[in-house]
């Protein structure tokens, strides 16, 4: 569900005023799961909701080998009828990508890989993913494109395509990937450092350039050990990692300069988590702190950065307690989704 408020304007004293007509709108996600969606007409936009680490190891990765996807010509003439979707990503305003389920597939585990090049109006089918994406043991999850050919599809796994989603490579992880975002050509990860919960080494950054799958450690403070999101923009990164009960929040500029900041909704609520950050450049950002959860609900606190996150303030106006949030994205300082 969206839960959407229009906000007043910030003091017009503070160097960061947002906009009288500033639109919040958090991500939620629903109490029951969302009824199977025709890909006919365009997808306004799309939630999804963070990973959690499984209590036991994830299924087994497979070693690194590209894995034709089947061709269109293999799934059922109806395949994008039934479709279910489970994450989008847009390279641009025109060109994206959609992953999900049919229930005209022969299995329940099958995945489809969809693409539009007119924003969503028309969309046909890529492939069928070579991995499930559903039932007792889905290897992923969500999707990421860089570029019309660079891709990620992940969650507990890791897959990378560069022929835009025809055929696919199966990455070797040391437990669960929680988030790939790209940005300036690099692409960002961030997994666990095991199988199996604690991991006493906390979570990990990797980096590669987005047209390849050599990925390489980013060397920082020790991250906190769980499910986390991150948030690139230009040479920038953002990384938020929610560990059972710790968590951490850093920037990393270029890729070897790290800044470890303070949590900022320790001053916006006693009970409140960094959910997610939505920078809408290197300097400003977005903060979603939420928690005190009751009854499919809870207390959402929207703060405003320009200094990269070392300091922040509350918004005028905050999202309906209603729903749980699972994100926070921007359009810009005046649209928050």
């Amino acid at each position: 569900m969206l839960i959407s408020l229009i906000a007043a304007a910030v003091g017009s004293s503070k160097k960061h005023a947002l906009s009288p007509t500033t639109r919040l709108v958090v991500r939620s996600r629903a109490a029951s799961s969302a009824p199977p969606v025709s890909l006919s007409a365009a997808p306004a936009t799309s939630a999804v909701a963070s990973a959690s680490r499984p209590t036991s190891a994830p299924s087994s990765v497979p070693p690194p080998t590209t894995t034709p996807a089947a061709p269109p010509s293999g799934a059922p003439a109806d395949a994008l009828a039934g479709f279910e979707p489970a994450s989008v990503t847009f390279v641009s305003s025109t060109q994206g990508f959609v992953l999900g389920g049919s229930k005209t597939c022969s299995t329940s585990t099958c995945g489809l890989l969809a693409s539009t090049s007119d924003g969503g109006v028309n969309w046909s089918l890529v492939a069928l993913f070579p991995a499930p994406i559903s039932g007792p043991n889905p290897a992923v999850s969500k999707v990421r494109f860089a570029t019309k050919n660079d891709g990620w599809a992940f969650g507990p796994q890791l897959w990378s395509t560069h022929d835009g989603g025809r055929t696919w490579t199966a990455q070797a992880t040391p437990g669960p990937v929680y988030d790939v975002e790209a940005s300036g050509g690099v692409a960002y990860l961030l997994e666990a450092t095991c199988g199996t919960e604690p991991c006493v080494q906390g979570d990990r950054l990797l980096q590669t350039p987005v047209s390849s799958d050599g990925w390489t450690a980013i060397s920082g403070p020790k991250l906190a050990d769980g499910p986390g999101s991150l948030a690139p923009h230009g040479n920038t990164v953002w990384v938020v990692v929610n560990g059972g009960g710790t968590s951490t929040f850093d920037m990393v500029v270029g890729g070897n300069n790290w800044h470890r900041l303070a949590n900022p909704c320790a001053a916006a609520g006693a009970d409140l988590a960094l959910v997610g950050v939505a920078p809408v450049s290197t300097t400003q950002l977005f903060e979603l702190c939420a928690g005190d959860p009751g009854a499919g609900s809870e207390t959402k606190v929207v703060l405003f950065s320009s200094d990269g996150g070392a300091h922040a303030t509350a918004t005028s106006a905050a999202p309906a307690r209603g729903g749980l949030a699972s994100g926070i994205a921007e359009a810009s300082t005046a649209v928050v989704a």
